[in-house]
């Protein structure tokens, strides 16, 4: 029986899977801070930033095998997934962050603050669209397919040139954010059945989307210095 079907059936009386949900997406994200700040803290060794991307990928390769073949895991093994994400991408998210001090704290100040904005933007007005969430996932995926086409053709033509990142990390920034709405519409209509794995996308959206608008505020800013 899943979550949801308990929560509609109340067979639970004071369990709301959103306020579970909610929880672990905070934890992750606290998870993540902590995580980054003992990385800028201490010397680290470069392995350990591809040993973050290899776990990056492995989780996201492992919830895109469930969903291909609709397994179903459990609510421990998504916990596990969520908090072994929320460190791998933050391990990651570090280098960028160091990147963007050496450049400008101005840089961090920014990304952090927009990312913010489109999170916030994201959780007022999602509860009230889930009816149109269907053509909001049409939207998402049609910028997909013309995102890995820009990428593909863009990364054997123009590889060396700073503005094709520039334009790959606005695109992602709008992808992620579109997610982000249908996640968080999901989340606010109870739209899932593991809250800990419904915090993992949210978090996958927040994390990546504070990603691009790094890059892309360390291609204004150090193209300006430039």
């Amino acid at each position: 029986m899943s979550y949801y079907h308990k929560v509609r059936t109340r067979e639970y009386v004071g369990y709301d899977i959103k306020v579970d949900a909610y929880r672990h997406l905070g934890t992750a994200l606290l998870l993540a801070t902590i995580t980054v700040g003992v990385m800028l803290w201490l010397d680290i060794p470069i392995f350990l930033y591809y040993l973050g991307a290899a776990g990056e990928f492995i989780i996201i390769m492992i919830l895109l095998f469930t969903a291909l073949f609709r397994s179903q895991l459990s609510e421990s093994t998504a916990t596990i997934l969520l908090y072994s994400f929320a460190i791998c991408s933050s391990i990651t998210l570090s280098l960028l962050v160091y990147i963007a001090l050496a450049l400008d704290i101005a840089i961090v100040v920014g990304a952090v603050g927009s990312t913010s904005v489109v999170v916030l933007a994201a959780y007022l007005f999602s509860g009230h669209t889930y009816k149109r969430i269907n053509q909001i996932s049409k939207l998402a995926i049609i910028l997909v397919i013309f995102f890995l086409i820009l990428t593909l053709i863009g990364f054997f033509i123009f590889s060396a040139n700073p503005l094709f990142y520039f334009i790959i990390s606005l695109f992602g920034a709008a992808i992620f954010s579109i997610y982000m709405f249908i996640d968080f519409a999901r989340l606010e209509n109870r739209a899932f059945s593991s809250p800990a794995l419904m915090a993992l996308w949210l978090f996958y959206d927040i994390i990546y989307l504070l990603k691009q608008f790094l890059m892309i505020f360390i291609y204004m800013f150090g193209g300006s210095r430039d």
